[in-house]
């Protein structure tokens, strides 16, 4: 019968040698351009990349609470997108203001055309809004979503919301999980 020692499994010769012969900052390089070489096959598979422009109609064109918002596209590019909108009556709390849930809304839509705007499907997994300023009937608004940071898997998003006179009514941030999936 064989002991519980001699069940341990042991590392293989080559993994000796590999961690003998590389540092961690190697290792760690060392993975990282094997997960960059394989997203780089991934992609040659797909080199039909979408546009950002062709992105933002299949998601805008399926789209209808945008739609019912009133939103319009005023630019878009990989990883910033610009929309905007008219307050209408119907979007005013009990207070005779917008509700919170307009410009959060707003901003939200700009954060997702800007993240799937990179060529993969990501959805939003954390945001925050600050509502820093009362939004009115016939306010005119503007979301501008800019990509801080475009990792791997996740991808960090600023948001700032100004109403027609260029001030700021709302700055929103959004953490979004970029899958494989690629848009074709």
């Amino acid at each position: 019968m064989c002991s519980p020692a001699s069940r341990t499994r042991q590392p293989s010769r080559w993994w000796l040698v590999l961690m003998h012969d590389v540092s961690n900052t190697d290792l760690t390089d060392a993975i990282y351009h094997a997960q960059l070489a394989s997203m780089e096959k991934e992609h040659s598979n797909h080199p039909e990349h979408l546009s950002p422009e062709t992105i933002f109609h299949r998601m805008f064109d399926n789209d209808p609470f945008s739609h019912w918002m009133g939103m319009e596209l005023v630019s878009v590019q990989e990883g910033a997108c610009t929309l905007k909108m008219q307050v209408r009556r119907e979007m005013l709390n009990g207070f005779g203001v917008a509700h919170g849930g307009i410009t959060f809304s707003l901003a939200d839509s700009a954060f997702a055309f800007a993240c799937n705007s990179q060529g993969r499907h990501a959805v939003s997994i954390h945001c925050t809004i600050e509502h820093i300023a009362p939004v009115r009937e016939h306010d005119e608004l503007t979301a501008v979503a800019t990509e801080e940071n475009l990792g791997n898997q996740l991808s960090n998003y600023a948001i700032t919301v100004t109403r027609q006179d260029g001030s700021p009514v709302a700055f929103f941030r959004g953490v979004a999980y970029r899958k494989r999936q690629v848009w074709e």
